[in-house]
């Protein structure tokens, strides 16, 4: 789990721990001195490398030290290069399953000038990416008692799984079922619809738009009927839903009709000039979301047996 000291990555501590126990994994705690953002002229010059990372030790350790760890243990690590190399680099050497981090959501000219690290992790990793903010409807609640520690607790009710049919969004469902089974919750299954598509499209200028619009529903329907029957939800109950309208618009409306505490959706891993033109839906969903999103990468397949990593 990545973190710069900030209360957002505070929050995604909590959720680092929670989840930890409750699948009885070993949690990493990571900072990166990151070289992209460090301001020489105010960086104390009577500090060698070497200090400032023990200072940096000392900082995760105090974090450490604070939190509830799982029971596999919590170890800390500091780095230093650019922050989303970094934090990417660490999970394949650990062979990491999950990375846990938030989000600051930047807007307008500071996340122009500044970019994501959130963003560039969720296009980069190698493993699927919980991202949570300080700010928004969770699944993590903190304990009723006060001086006692009962850890966190976790409330995980509703999914919301946003699928386009594509292998890339099946992967990303049975990361859903894996959780859904896990915690006993309940899954939304979406297809987003998006007639401007074939507005701005001169290849569907001859054909009749509401007709066609029919007929894009109809197959809609129909691959959604051929997804549901070929999973296997193994009693986890789930409602498929079709919807008109933008993709990202369309799963932040349907996450807030259904009260989701998570949203589970897959990334296709655009980069370069692709990653410009057409941007990611994930990517988008990630910075606008009001609850925490699981972002599946393309990399991340089955295992073996068919399931999750989880």
């Amino acid at each position: 789990m990545p973190t710069d000291f900030s209360p957002p990555s505070l929050k995604a501590l909590e959720y680092a721990c929670a989840l930890g126990k409750a699948f009885g994994a070993t949690l990493h705690l990571l900072h990166v001195n990151d070289i992209a953002v460090e301001v020489p002229t105010l960086a104390p010059l009577f500090s060698p490398g070497r200090e400032m990372q023990r200072k940096f030790l000392r900082r995760l350790e105090g974090i450490a030290a604070k939190a509830s760890p799982p029971t596999r243990g919590l170890h800390s690590h500091v780095r230093t290069g650019k922050a989303f190399n970094e934090v990417c680099a660490a999970a394949r050497e650990l062979g990491a399953d999950l990375i846990i981090l938030a989000t600051h959501g930047y807007r307008g000219i500071t996340r122009a000038m500044l970019g994501s690290t959130t963003e560039r992790i969720v296009q980069h990793a190698p493993c699927p990416v919980l991202v949570v903010r300080e700010h928004e409807r969770g699944f993590v609640a903190p304990p009723r008692l006060k001086g006692r520690d009962i850890g966190r607790q976790l409330r995980l009710n509703q999914i919301l799984v946003p699928t386009d049919f594509s292998e890339h969004s099946q992967c990303a469902l049975l990361y859903a079922l894996a959780f859904a089974k896990h915690f006993g919750a309940k899954l939304t299954v979406l297809n987003a619809v998006y007639p401007q598509y074939f507005v701005s499209n001169a290849e569907y200028l001859p054909y009749d738009y509401g007709s066609l619009l029919d007929q894009t529903h109809l197959a809609a329907k129909k691959a959604m009927d051929k997804l549901t029957r070929a999973t296997s939800f193994g009693g986890v109950p789930f409602k498929a839903c079709i919807m008109e309208g933008h993709p990202v618009q369309t799963i932040l409306d349907a996450a807030a009709e259904n009260g989701a505490d998570l949203i589970v959706t897959s990334t296709h891993g655009r980069t370069g000039l692709g990653h410009v033109l057409i941007g990611s839906i994930a990517e988008q969903v990630v910075r606008y979301a009001k609850c925490p999103v699981l972002v599946v990468p393309r990399s991340a397949g089955p295992n073996r047996n068919g399931g999750s990593k989880l």
